[in-house]
């Protein structure tokens, strides 16, 4: 299970239809795998869910909050466990000016203007290294037409069953 707590300090107002979507997409996946699981119960006496179905609903629920996190006013990110990017919604790339594509891995680095690049690259390792919270952090970024604004960014860790880390999820946005 996705801990969704988090969220309500990173994506704020559009909070509400995210999560709401993801609890009606989970709850129809729970019942689902119930009943497959009952019906499996019923033939071979042995209650066993399959896994490769509870794979599959994590999936469907992380896509599904990806492609709602385009219609937030926000840019959104989110990282893998190392704190490498995986995914950025078009808000973002619009703040950053970096395509979706060029921000993965550690792509995103390359708008810090250089001067605050070794301050962000601290703060976001150490948060990583003890899966805490990164920020809220200002700082200046360049966009790839040179200019030059500052932004505020900020992360949770995203957590899987047994509270593992599955990677952080966070928001920038341009400020004045």
């Amino acid at each position: 299970v996705i801990a969704a707590e988090p969220l309500v300090n990173v994506i704020g107002g559009g909070l509400i239809t995210l999560i709401g979507s993801i609890v009606v997409a989970l709850i129809t996946s729970i019942r689902v795998i119930k009943s497959q699981a009952g019906l499996h119960e019923q033939l071979t006496g042995t209650a066993n869910i399959n896994q490769e179905l509870l794979t599959s609903l994590r999936d469907e629920i992380i896509a599904r909050g990806r492609v709602m996190s385009h219609v937030i006013d926000r840019g959104v990110f989110e990282t893998d466990e190392h704190g490498a990017c995986v995914f950025v919604n078009r808000e973002w790339s619009k703040v950053t000016g970096i395509p979706n594509h060029e921000a993965l891995g550690w792509g995103w680095l390359k708008g810090v203007h250089p001067d605050d690049a070794p301050r962000v690259r601290l703060a976001w390792g150490h948060a990583v290294a003890n899966q805490e919270r990164f920020g809220p952090m200002r700082y200046r970024w360049i966009n790839t037409s040179g200019d030059v604004y500052m932004v505020l960014s900020e992360a949770y860790p995203s957590r899987i069953g047994g509270g593992r880390l599955r990677g952080y999820v966070g928001w920038i946005e341009q400020t004045a």
